[in-house]
């Protein structure tokens, strides 16, 4: 995956690559997905050169309505019984703060994907049984989504290229 950091975009982003960024693209099938960069640079260069178009996909995305069933893909999950870094004690309340993003984005109809810190790949935390399409989207937000490159299978369970 290319982590390379670059230059601040022209309207807007100052320090982008300490920001733990949620992006979106779409798949070859126009299925769409959600990712959250968790803080790393795996974020594609369309996304990070207009803060203006991330803003304008941001918005749109965390105004959707829930409208769909999900599956959660339980052996992505961390072990939650380990506390680290975790806020809370109990086990399910970890789990569910954990979820908390990922199955807001897969409600939505967006398959929704983590970031692995090891091998900067992202993996696929929750689906949606009912997925959105590209088409679905306002024509203003499908000429600024991100596309993936088209080897990579829509619902992938990991993701390394996302350029």
């Amino acid at each position: 995956m290319n982590m390379k950091i670059i230059e601040n975009s022209v309207d807007g982003w100052d320090g982008w690559d300490i920001w733990d960024l949620d992006w979106y693209a779409v798949f070859n099938n126009n299925y769409l997905a959600h990712f959250t960069s968790g803080g790393t640079c795996a974020v594609p260069e369309k996304i990070r050169k207009s803060k203006i178009n991330y803003d304008k996909l941001f918005d749109y995305f965390d105004n959707l309505d829930n409208h769909c069933k999900i599956d959660i893909i339980e052996s992505h999950l961390p072990d939650f019984t380990e506390y680290g870094g975790f806020f809370f004690k109990n086990i399910e309340e970890r789990k569910k703060a954990y979820l908390r993003s990922f199955v807001e984005a897969a409600s939505k109809g967006l398959f929704s994907y983590n970031i692995d810190f090891e091998t900067n790949t992202y993996f696929l935390v929750a689906k949606p049984i009912t997925p959105l399409t590209l088409l679905e989207l306002p024509m203003d937000v499908r000429h600024i989504i991100h596309k993936l490159p088209a080897t990579i299978q829509p619902g992938a369970l990991t993701i390394s290229q996302i350029e």
